[in-house]
């Protein structure tokens, strides 16, 4: 596991930055692979909108951060799915993920 990882709730306000995770991960490594209406349906559902509204309801997100900085993510919905899990590209393969 990466040195100086800590994992901790999404906290208010870290949507949008969740979201740009998320997508940046996406956009390299499956977003290609998909239909442009794959993609949209995809950019809806991680919509820093629609993140908040489904934590508002029966999700709840845990974020992995490196010496401060957001490097993963997980959703959780009710407590027994994943409903999404990225890790950002540079923290690939460090056990992010694992943890």
């Amino acid at each position: 596991m990466s040195d100086g990882v800590s994992y901790r709730a999404m906290q208010p306000g870290e949507a949008a930055a969740v979201s740009a995770l998320i997508l940046s991960s996406f956009d390299e490594f499956i977003g290609p692979e998909l239909t442009s209406e794959g993609n949209a349906e995809f950019r809806r559902f991680v919509a820093p909108e629609a993140i908040e509204a489904r934590t508002a309801e029966d999700h709840f997100v845990r974020v992995a951060t490196v010496d401060g900085v957001l490097a993963g993510m997980i959703e959780i919905r009710e407590n027994n799915h994943v409903a999404l899990l990225f890790v950002d590209k540079a923290h690939q393969h460090h056990g992010i993920a694992a943890g």
